[in-house]
């Protein structure tokens, strides 16, 4: 690809990182932070790193770089500004031929291969490109205002990852959600990626949290930008809020069945005080954890901490089977066991909400002993 898109034809002996930090190596050396003292060597570097095939005309370095010098003084200082990178990355990494310069292509720069990859359409070329993205531009490393380069960066990562996020969202509800949240996260203000994600959380049966982020987008919109949700935005939270948007009743009817037979409500009151325990389930369901006992003395909150499993487990596509402990021992558990192994000998899953004697809250392999 060479100059022309971004990445070096050789195998890259510099190796710059300009997103999320400012790092260098040579030949897998890191170059130490103090080696950077004199700013005009690293503002020179960004320059030409964003500029399109990372090569400018001597004149336009300069008046770019000291606006207020005149032509000889502007010159003068280029000198010294290329003599002080050189110094610090190697003569070869910067060419400088025809009143032009250029980077060589030996250096590799994390931005111009996140720039060439985006120009992809393939969802799995983006994801990987995707991970790359270590963070924003580090404008703070450097005196020159690169806000736009900074914005124009940061601006396709957020577009990618709804891309992927909408290939994701067929197969792999939690991967497409997660990486909104990341886009969310990058760009605060990315109005488009907050509503896919209240959207995909609303369809996927959480409906808090749908419009939990509503509020987070409206938020961040008012303190970064002193402006309110578009209406398409106020149009889908009004949707969410009444209900028109929400996962098929079939695979709400799971946990919902749960905490009707358990806690004699369907839409049991918020769980409170148990946010650590909640946070480690959580993590123990998306790992896919092949069994979770609760265990305690009775009347501390343990059912109703399993119910709150079972919704989370739900919400992630899981099929809820829920029961109660009755009188008869051995043989209950037996009895449940057999009709359990039958409803998987008919459709390879219990059918979502079934109610089975004698066995605790089960959310996809997760049990919560009473």
């Amino acid at each position: 690809m060479g100059s022309q898109a971004g990445a070096p034809r050789k195998t890259a002996r510099v190796r710059v990182q300009v997103l999320g930090q400012f790092r260098v190596e040579r030949d897998g050396v890191p170059i130490p932070h103090a080696a950077w003292q004199r700013r005009r060597a690293v503002d020179l570097l960004f320059l030409l790193a964003l500029e399109p095939g990372r090569a400018m005309r001597r004149e336009r370095a300069a008046d770019l770089l000291w606006p207020d010098k005149h032509a000889g003084s502007g010159a003068n200082n280029l000198h010294r500004a290329l003599h002080d990178l050189r110094k610090v990355i190697g003569d070869d990494a910067v060419l400088g031929g025809k009143g032009v310069l250029r980077i060589g292509d030996e250096v590799l720069i994390d931005a111009n291969v996140f720039d060439a990859a985006m120009r992809s359409t393939d969802p799995d070329t983006l994801a990987a490109a995707l991970e790359n993205y270590s963070g924003d531009l580090a404008v703070d490393e450097t005196s020159l205002d690169l806000t736009a380069h900074r914005d124009r960066l940061r601006r396709a990562f957020v577009d990618s990852s709804m891309l992927v996020a909408r290939a994701q969202w067929v197969t792999n509800r939690a991967a497409a959600i997660a990486r909104l949240r990341r886009a969310v996260d990058v760009d605060p203000t990315a109005e488009g990626a907050h509503r896919l994600l209240m959207r995909y959380l609303a369809e996927s049966g959480r409906r808090h949290d749908a419009i939990q982020q509503y509020e987070a987008c409206r938020d961040a919109l008012r303190n970064a930008l002193d402006a309110e949700p578009g209406p398409e935005t106020q149009t889908l939270f009004a949707s969410i809020t009444d209900g028109t948007i929400e996962q098929p009743r079939s695979s709400l009817r799971g946990w919902m069945r749960t905490a009707k037979r358990l806690l004699g409500a369907s839409a049991p009151g918020a769980l409170r005080g148990r946010n650590s325990e909640l946070a480690a389930l959580t993590t123990a369901i998306e790992e896919g954890a092949g069994l979770i006992l609760i265990l305690g003395e009775s009347g501390i909150g343990k059912t109703r901490l399993a119910v709150e499993v079972a919704r989370v487990a739900g919400e992630r596509g899981a099929t809820i089977v829920s029961g109660a402990a009755l009188e008869g021992g051995r043989e209950s558990v037996r009895a449940a066991r057999r009709r359990l192994e039958r409803s998987l000998a008919r459709s390879q899953t219990p059918p979502r909400g079934e109610s089975v004697p004698g066995v605790c809250p089960v959310a996809r392999g997760a049990s919560a002993g009473r």
